[in-house]
């Protein structure tokens, strides 16, 4: 006799889509409430996905309720207060799914990988099962000694994988096989099941990830067999889970009947051995690597005329707007955009509106308290303040800033690096392309987030090739999130020029420096992003001035200086251009 599971409250992690997708599925079919946690910051994509996923179950399936918590499961106090929302929410914890992992940096070997991806990969496979389980037993099963926690690891686990790339992967989930025994070791007294589903090849979204998007390699590793799907794991999951409590299977592999045949691994192993090795041989040509160089905007790429508050009051006077001193319009202004950020985040965007309204509320509510009671606000204020800070007429440049850039997309070829991006990464709303195209630059309309036709893109030549901003993306500077949609960015812009699928879009070959001039936004982003960054700062002694560098090309120059200080973008792309 199975158990019922109606009325079960599950914390699932990793629901974006596969396995996590199709489990939640399966699960409120069977009248289960859920909790589906997801990294908003890292994947805004996953985020949309989990979010609608939790709304799509809550709407068909009347007897399931299920939320969405954006959640970083490597970082403990938001696991902790995810769990704490949970339990509030929905009620105490019965079943926990860990499913959430990464894959990341296939088919390159372990000394190839960037660290980057070994520190996500741990911190995400290893840190964030055992916070979550931590969490919930302290919050939830160990008071009433009840529970069931179901760790969905690999066939992995066991066995070494037969192609490279696997190693840190393979250590995780090992390290998860050993965290689920030992962890039911602990809690043989109480009757909270411990539980590992071990699938073996699914064809999904997670294993395109593996093999890097490669279809070739896709293709040959499933080579003589029939894939498992996410949904026949969500099956075998929902089995284990339906168990009474008197017996548990503990353990359960799941598997394609029609194992690989071994030459078939073989061939894998050495057609990315192949790859590599050819890869190897063409670096005395790749001397010079591809570069994308994306900048900030605010503060880097331009600035403000003068204060906002200052040209705010030029403008209100210039229409006939009297009777108010500048101070306390500045306080009216900064005060009107805080309360109009926790009202409409994100630019109004969070809520529904669109930043022109967003910034029409603010003038209003700066400018209504300084007038009389017998004074109306002109009909063309707000209208005018908005072109002035969407254009030329509201911000300028630091001397040949836009000179400097446009220098370094003519230089593509035949100078620095075999092709350049140049893109613009900023806090900000939707403004900044107009902004930067008022200013003398040359924008394309590709942006994150939004639909552009792509059709003779290859054959334009433009100053900024692609921008991400805050408003789009859903997260701020330092997020690496931000950094990661300019990577989506890019593998667009390529697979646009090469007129290739986004899936073999050659991304490897390109370096990546972000140029700001904030250290905590810019440069901690960039780096935790695994990027090169450039701070525009004169008082920053703490860090290698380019000025002092001797490096022969930009590929020395990454290599060698994660992070460095300029003067000016001038000085930068006068540097850039002189390597030949």
């Amino acid at each position: 006799m199975m158990t019922s599971l109606q009325g079960k409250v599950v914390l699932l992690t990793g629901a974006s889509m596969g396995i996590g997708a199709a489990i939640a599925e399966h699960l409120a079919q069977a009248g289960a409430h859920l909790a589906l946690l997801a990294r908003s910051e890292v994947s805004v994509l996953a985020a949309s996905l989990v979010e609608t996923l939790a709304k799509e179950l809550t709407s068909k399936h009347s007897q399931c309720k299920a939320i969405y918590i954006p959640t970083d499961i490597g970082k403990h106090d938001a696991v902790d207060k995810a769990v704490a929302l949970t339990i509030e929410q929905l009620g105490s914890i019965d079943i926990l799914i860990n499913n959430a992992g990464l894959a990341l940096g296939t088919p390159a070997t372990f000394p190839d990988l960037k660290i980057e991806d070994v520190i996500t990969m741990n911190n995400t496979n290893i840190n964030g099962m055992m916070f979550v389980t931590h969490c919930v037993l302290n919050r939830s099963m160990l008071a009433r000694k009840a529970g069931t926690i179901l760790n969905i690891t690999s066939t992995t686990a066991l066995e070494v994988p037969p192609f490279p790339g696997e190693t840190v992967y393979h250590a995780n989930k090992a390290c998860q096989e050993g965290f689920t025994n030992a962890l039911r070791n602990e809690l043989n007294e109480t009757n909270i099941r411990v539980l590992a589903l071990r699938p073996g090849a699914v064809d999904n979204h997670f294993h395109h990830q593996r093999v890097g998007y490669d279809e070739e390699l896709h293709d040959s590793f499933f080579e003589g067999m029939k894939p498992l799907q996410s949904e026949e794991v969500a099956e075998a999951a929902v089995f284990m889970l339906s168990q009474p409590f008197n017996r548990s299977i503990k353990a359960l592999d799941v598997v394609s009947t029609g194992r690989p045949h071994r030459d078939n691994c073989f061939r894998y192993v050495a057609n990315t051995l192949c790859s590599s090795t050819q890869h190897h041989g063409e670096q005395p040509d790749m001397a010079k690597r591809n570069l994308l160089v994306c900048f900030d905007a605010f503060g880097t790429l331009f600035k403000p005329k003068r204060s906002v508050a200052q040209q705010y009051s030029e403008v209100a006077r210039s229409l006939g707007v009297v009777g108010f001193n500048d101070k306390d319009l500045e306080n009216n202004l900064y005060a009107a955009i805080k309360d109009e950020s926790k009202r409409n985040p994100n630019y109004g965007k969070a809520t529904g509106l669109d930043a022109t309204k967003w910034w029409t509320n603010i003038i209003y509510k700066t400018f209504t308290p300084l007038i009389g009671e017998n004074q109306s606000l002109p009909a063309d204020l707000a209208p005018a303040l908005l072109h002035r800070f969407s254009s030329s007429d509201g911000y300028e440049t630091e001397s040949n800033a836009i000179s400097a850039v446009k220098s370094l997309k003519q230089a593509s070829g035949h100078g620095f690096a075999r092709s350049i991006a140049v893109g613009v990464i900023t806090n900000s709303d939707d403004r900044v392309p107009s902004i930067l195209s008022s200013l003398g630059l040359h924008v394309s309309p590709l942006r994150y987030g939004t639909k552009a036709e792509l059709h003779g893109l290859a054959e334009q030549s433009y100053d900024v090739d692609f921008h991400c901003m805050s408003y789009d993306v859903g997260v701020e500077k330092p997020d690496r999130g931000i950094f990661q949609a300019a990577d989506s960015m890019l593998v667009r812009l390529i697979a646009t020029r090469q007129g290739v699928n986004p899936a073999h879009a050659d991304v490897e070959s390109w370096q990546k420096v972000y140029v700001g001039d904030d250290y905590d936004k810019d440069v901690v982003g960039a780096r935790n992003a695994g990027w090169n960054a450039v701070l525009l700062s004169e008082g920053r002694d703490d860090i290698t001035k380019l000025e002092d560098i001797s490096a022969e090309s930009v590929d020395d120059l990454v290599r060698e200086h994660p992070v460095i200080t300029v003067r000016s973008i001038q000085e930068l792309a006068t540097w850039l251009n002189s390597r030949r």
